[in-house]
């Protein structure tokens, strides 16, 4: 990050996406990263490593989603629309009326007795070996789930 914002002779704001709940700047879980994250305080410790230069630190599949609710396929829609990211875990964004509930985590539901992103991530399909069917099929399981429990209007599908 120091390298590209010196590249680029950045003075102004940066915003850095986490994937784990992120609180005021602070990264409280690290489900797929290094469980020294649990508890720092992000915005500080990139604050400096940058600088001094302002910045906000949120949850990356939240990102997403607000970038979606803005720009893309969410922008303008009512209910609740539901953004899953698919790759080392299961991220999700959910939005009501266009407004985030942040931190959900939804990859972290319990589906077939184990976290659902442990059954259904991009990750799980290249550990296993999975074909393109069978990988389809576990999703299929795990949309179902997210649908049940939250009857979305949209849900949005992206990737790393």
């Amino acid at each position: 990050m120091r390298q590209v914002v010196t590249h680029f002779d950045w003075q102004g704001p940066v915003g850095l996406t986490f994937p784990g709940v992120v609180v005021d700047g602070h990264t409280l879980t690290a489900a797929n990263v290094d469980k020294g994250w649990v508890g720092q305080d992000a915005r500080a410790l990139f604050a400096d490593a940058l600088g001094g230069l302002p910045v906000a630190v949120v949850n990356d599949a939240d990102a997403a989603g607000l970038a979606e609710v803005a720009y893309g396929a969410g922008k303008d829609r009512k209910g609740v629309v539901l953004m899953l990211t698919l790759g080392t875990g299961i991220g999700s964004a959910l939005f009501a009326d266009g407004v985030l509930v942040p931190n959900t985590e939804l990859g972290h539901l319990e589906l077939h007795g184990k976290d659902a992103e442990k059954h259904a991530s991009s990750a799980a399909r290249e550990e296993h070996g999975w074909s393109w069917h069978h990988w389809a099929e576990r999703l299929d399981d795990y949309f179902a789930m997210v649908e049940a429990l939250f009857s979305p209007q949209l849900i949005i599908i992206g990737a790393g």
